[in-house]
């Protein structure tokens, strides 16, 4: 059974405009952490500009630091099987 630490990230070609997707296999209940986002990690990733969950029309709200990149997810999930985070 797979639980919210389970990601799988997908990336275009190296270019900073290319979004980053990262799927979780099973959604959190209040905020999710990507440790491997860290504000001082050097690829692929420097900083993060935007931070949307597919399938969502609302906003999220985020912040990216020495931790990773935390986001505080919606009360209701937008599927049953996998959430998809596009970073920009």
């Amino acid at each position: 059974s797979y639980t919210a630490q389970d990601v799988r990230y997908l990336m275009g070609p190296d270019d900073d405009e290319v979004p980053l997707y990262a799927i979780a296999l099973d959604f959190p209940e209040k905020e999710f952490l990507f440790p491997a986002l860290k504000s001082d990690t050097n690829k692929p990733f420097k900083k993060v500009n935007e931070v949307r969950l597919l399938g969502y029309s609302g906003e999220l709200e985020w912040t990216q630091s020495e931790s990773g990149l935390k986001i505080k997810l919606p009360d209701n999930k937008p599927g049953d099987y996998a959430y998809c985070f596009e970073i920009q």
